[in-house]
């Protein structure tokens, strides 16, 4: 049994052809905005083309079309040979001496006693 599809036509359902899906038509996109302010002149617009058009008029241009609110991706830290190399010497000299290795045993039970209560609350 093959798969039909139907579109609402002038107030009727009509079974769309295999040769009407593959038409192809231009992408249109709407003149409004949801009442953006300018960066630069703080006036709000409502009108994409009066945007573009007062933003060239001021010098200015449009780049890119990413979300100005959203911040970027943390960046991931790279562990190269040298941070490799001084944690460990920092390692080595913690447990080589005593006080500084009881030193860090307290403060890794504060963190952690201060992670359970953070993670409690």
């Amino acid at each position: 049994m093959a798969r039909q599809l139907f579109a609402w036509r002038n107030g009727k359902f009509c079974e769309v052809t295999p040769e009407a899906r593959e038409q192809v038509s231009p992408f249109v996109q709407s003149d409004e905005l949801p009442n953006l302010r300018h960066p630069v002149n703080g006036k709000r617009y409502t009108s994409r083309r009066q945007y573009e058009k007062d933003t060239v008029a001021m010098g200015c241009r449009i780049v890119g079309n990413d979300w100005v609110g959203q911040p970027p991706p943390p960046k991931k830290e790279v562990l190269t040979e040298k941070m490799f190399v001084d944690a460990m010497e920092q390692a080595e000299a913690i447990c080589s001496d005593p006080s500084k290795l009881r030193a860090q045993r307290e403060e890794n039970l504060e963190r952690l006693a201060r992670q359970r209560r953070y993670s409690n609350e």
